[in-house]
């Protein structure tokens, strides 16, 4: 038997591991959104605020529909972050400003 970890065991270590870090910072309350095909990989609180977060970890990760994400924690009342794996392996949390409203290509 292979001790190879599947593309799915990577992603859901890594996105428990964003999760013990915001958990610390951030929030009291996790729930991971796991086999959702949404872009929240968790919803976070504590008791003030609500975040959506979307975890992107890689020497290249896929790029970040920002405005889905968005739309997304509209529907929750949340804050939408990004957690970003870098360099030394520490996470850095993104929070994606919602107050500009424009879409992608629209000029000001």
């Amino acid at each position: 038997m292979s001790s190879k970890r599947t593309p799915y065991e990577i992603g859901r270590s890594q996105e428990y591991d964003a999760m013990r870090y915001f958990q610390s910072v951030f929030a009291r309350h996790i729930i991971r959104s796991a086999g959702s095909h949404t872009p929240i990989d968790f919803i976070a609180g504590n008791g003030e605020d609500v975040y959506v977060v979307q975890v992107r970890y890689g020497e290249k990760p896929k790029p970040v529909n920002e405005q889905e994400l968005c739309m997304w924690a509209m529907q929750f009342k949340a804050i939408p972050v990004v957690m970003e794996k870098i360099r030394g392996g520490r996470w850095r949390p993104r929070f994606i400003d919602t107050t500009d409203t424009r879409t992608e290509g629209e000029e000001e």
